[in-house]
């Protein structure tokens, strides 16, 4: 455990008795948790203002309620998803969660990314192998890998990107995945669902 190898840190808080922050071209603005891994990445960096995290705006295509603007939270069910599109009362509040750092929880790993930069990473997530992840909130057991380019994500439990996928303006609930080789747009996948070799847009 601990800090060597790097070539610029600032304005970051690491638990220095079991992470590991190794090899990184420039890291900011970064919190890391007990037993997280920062390894072997370019550009790190958190937001330079508090942005909510929380909170994703979404608009969907005209198959799917005439390009409404679906307003998602981290834990958004299908029943919030059906109100949203009925325009029915919301099913839960939303909550704000503000964030002016990248956040690696107890256990997530970061390593050998071009670019990372405003994610909050659950415990036992990962970031592995990804050419670039922006505004993403990861919970527990989500992986991203190999290749993908992620952007303006939240990913419930045991979701996963992999495989050279492009992921931009998405809520991905439990058990959904995206890989190998697609590319998904301003979209909702519901629970168990699999987007493969190919495109989905709004």
């Amino acid at each position: 455990p601990g800090i060597h190898s790097n070539l610029c840190i600032s304005d970051s808080i690491f638990h220095v008795r079991s992470c590991r922050v190794y090899r990184n071209s420039f890291v900011s603005r970064t919190w890391v948790g007990p037993k997280a891994i920062l390894m072997n990445c370019g550009y790190v960096k958190g937001p330079a203002y508090e942005q909510n995290v929380a909170r994703l705006e979404i608009t969907v295509g005209a198959e799917s309620g005439g390009s409404r603007e679906l307003v998602m939270t981290p834990e958004a069910t299908m029943m919030d998803v059906t109100s949203q599109l009925q325009q029915l009362p919301p099913m839960s509040e939303h909550t704000d969660t503000m964030l002016s750092f990248n956040v690696l929880s107890g256990g997530a790993i970061v390593r050998d990314t071009a670019t990372v930069q405003n994610v909050y990473l659950y415990k036992l997530s990962s970031i592995e192998a990804a050419c670039s992840v922006q505004n993403v909130v990861m919970f527990p057991g989500t992986k991203i890998n190999n290749s993908s380019v992620v952007s303006n994500v939240l990913m419930q439990w045991n979701t996963t990107i992999t495989d050279n996928s492009k992921v931009n303006n998405v809520l991905m609930m439990e058990q959904s995945h995206c890989g190998p080789s697609s590319i998904v747009e301003s979209t909702i996948m519901g629970p168990d669902t699999h987007a493969s070799a190919g495109e989905i847009h709004a």
